[in-house]
């Protein structure tokens, strides 16, 4: 009990925010994680809004005001309540989604390029 008391006053600069699939993929949690110390802070059943808005319950007003920037992948429900629940934090899509998607158009692209010429 003692290390949660604790936890509520340290300050948090950088947050990610995603999920894990288990059970084959059928069941989702949201996992709310502290990227500067590599820990997770909160999970909660589900992805989505109110998943989100579970997981940061578990901040206090003056961790959730000193947050800088928060990790997501492109899941729209989470971006909507980061907006409201922290809004003066800046969005940053994580990189295993982005490159994922970059990858996807250069393979377009390169068919498309193959069939022209």
């Amino acid at each position: 009990m003692k290390a949660l008391a604790n936890r509520k006053s340290e300050k948090i600069i950088h947050l990610g925010i995603d999920e894990q699939s288990f059970l084959k993929g059928h069941k989702y949690v949201t996992i709310l994680n502290d990227l500067d110390i590599k820990s997770v802070l909160d999970v909660s059943q589900g992805r989505d809004e109110e998943s989100v808005h579970k997981v940061l319950e578990s901040l206090s007003t003056e961790q959730k005001a000193s947050v800088e920037a928060v990790a997501l992948d492109m899941w729209l429900p989470y971006k909507n309540v980061v907006d409201v629940k922290i809004p003066t934090a800046d969005i940053v899509l994580d990189r295993f989604h982005i490159m994922g998607y970059l990858t996807k158009a250069v393979d377009k692209f390169q068919k498309f390029w193959s069939y022209t010429y």
